[in-house]
């Protein structure tokens, strides 16, 4: 890009706009800054809130586990002590909160899965023999940790529970059950996190198990094409990874698995991108409005004072300039300063003060000059004037013996008007006398003076003449001029 076309002021801006930008690199360099260190933070934070969320998993699980194992030795759970084992369960389930707030309901089911025992009453009789989870168990004769499914008889949305009752001879009397709470993670745990932050619970199957906020809304949602949990899946725990939560918000999320049994449990904690830069972006946006009306005062500045300290200084030296060049050598411009344009201004007045005096030296010359080549017109028209009048024949040649002078005398002498002969050969020679010419203009052309010689000339119309002749070199037009005062027949 050319920077001709851009006038000084417009130069004058430019340079007062890039003076800031070493504070535009540094307010983006602490920006940047804050970025890393904020994205550090939040990633850190949400690695460390996704391990918490396991670990209260984990421990909720655990709870409910020892609590199945512990009813599971309880004598009266058998299909055929269906109330003494709701009595029991009951009051067990009510003695011991500390693990029973992790489940919703505790069943006693018999091998066929008809249920005949709950700690809550069931309207209606409810088998649970279609369920995987009850199969499991007799065919594990384990623990087992079941998928989402909604509780019978109230479609509660629970993750089930299970452990085999053990009778004589070791075959399975019965299968205790449980719905784990799914809310209670999103209650307990979830206002402990940031603002802005959300907490997923979801299985390998993408089944959403709780939400905060708004579990209700997403619990028991399949959700296998969601953002956040097709990346979950995708990578290996304790990274963090950028992704659209649920609802679209990006957020920066740390993901941590638990394995139950033949189950793995996925927990993911995400804190919005916006809340976790709110702070470098606010500096940012300070920084960027702080720089901003620094650059327009500094243009104002610019503009203000690049017209009174350098643009008026340079317009008059422009114009003096101008002035100069169309011949006023006159012109001057008001240099007092010391700086760079005060040296300029006082170096043009200088140089336009030697044109000046030059200029007068020239035209003192071109007046004598022009004295002189009027004095020698004068002296020339006077020679002219007597060679002109003279009584006596007056003839100049050049080196070339071309005649250039030819007076009145010499047109009455020779019969020749000077219009016939001036610029043509000397035609005055006759053929006898050419051996004496030669000579003669030889001696002449030589610088040698002659005087009252005697020569042969020709006459028109009356053969040839005799005369004397004076000769001499004019120098400075290298000519040879011929007089002839008087003539006489041969």
């Amino acid at each position: 890009m050319s920077w001709a076309r851009f006038g000084l002021r417009w130069r004058l801006l430019v340079v007062a706009g890039l003076a800031l930008l070493p504070g535009f690199a540094v307010v983006l360099y602490q920006a940047d800054q804050q970025y890393r260190h904020a994205s550090a933070g939040a990633r850190a934070e949400v690695v460390r809130f996704a391990r918490l969320a396991a670990d209260r998993q984990r421990e909720a699980i655990d709870s409910a586990h020892a609590l199945l194992s512990l009813l599971a030795g309880v004598p009266e759970v058998r299909p055929q002590q269906a109330a003494a084992c709701t009595a029991r369960l009951t009051d067990l389930f009510q003695r011991q909160l500390e693990r029973s707030r992790y489940v919703t309901n505790i069943l006693a089911a018999a091998p066929d899965g008809q249920v005949f025992c709950a700690t809550l009453p069931l309207p209606e009789p409810v088998s649970l023999a279609d369920r995987a989870y009850f199969r499991r168990v007799l065919e594990t004769r384990g623990f087992v940790l079941g998928t989402f499914v909604l509780a019978r008889p109230r479609g509660i949305p629970v993750v089930p529970l299970a452990v085999p009752v053990m009778g004589e001879n070791r075959e399975i009397a019965a299968v205790l059950a449980a719905g784990l709470n799914l809310a209670w993670l999103a209650e307990t745990f979830g206002p402990s996190l940031p603002p802005d932050a959300a907490l997923v619970m979801f299985d390998s199957d993408g089944t959403i198990l709780s939400r905060y906020p708004d579990h209700a809304r997403w619990v028991g949602r399949l959700m296998p094409d969601a953002a956040v949990v097709r990346a979950a899946l995708d990578r290996r725990e304790g990274q963090t990874f950028e992704q659209p939560g649920l609802v679209g918000t990006m957020r920066i999320w740390a993901v941590r698995r638990l394995d139950v049994g033949e189950r793995t449990l996925f927990f993911a904690v995400g804190h919005a991108r916006e809340a976790a830069f709110a702070a470098a972006d606010a500096f940012l946006t300070r920084g960027i409005v702080a720089l901003a009306l620094a650059l327009l005062l500094s243009l104002a500045t610019a503009w203000a004072l690049g017209r009174r300290l350098v643009l008026r200084p340079v317009q008059d030296l422009t114009d003096a300039a101008r002035r100069l060049a169309e011949g006023d050598l006159t012109a001057r411009v008001g240099a007092h300063g010391r700086d760079e344009i005060g040296v300029l201004g006082q170096a043009f007045n200088g140089m336009a003060a030697a044109l000046e005096r030059r200029g007068a030296e020239r035209e003192e010359a071109r007046k004598a000059i022009g004295a002189e080549i009027e004095e020698r017109r004068r002296a020339e028209e006077t020679l002219r004037a007597v060679i002109d009048e003279a009584p006596f024949a007056i003839v100049g040649l050049d080196p070339d013996r071309n005649v250039m002078i030819w007076n009145r005398a010499a047109e009455r002498i020779f019969g020749y008007t000077a219009d016939e002969v001036v610029g043509r050969l000397y035609p005055l020679v006759p053929p006898e006398g050419q051996a004496e010419f030669d000579e003669i203009f030889t001696r002449s052309a030589a610088g040698e003076r002659l005087r009252n010689v005697a020569v042969r000339r020709r006459r028109r119309g009356s053969g040839s003449i005799r005369s004397p002749c004076s000769r001499r070199r004019n120098r400075r037009r290298a000519t040879t001029r011929t007089a002839n005062s008087t003539s006489r027949s041969s």
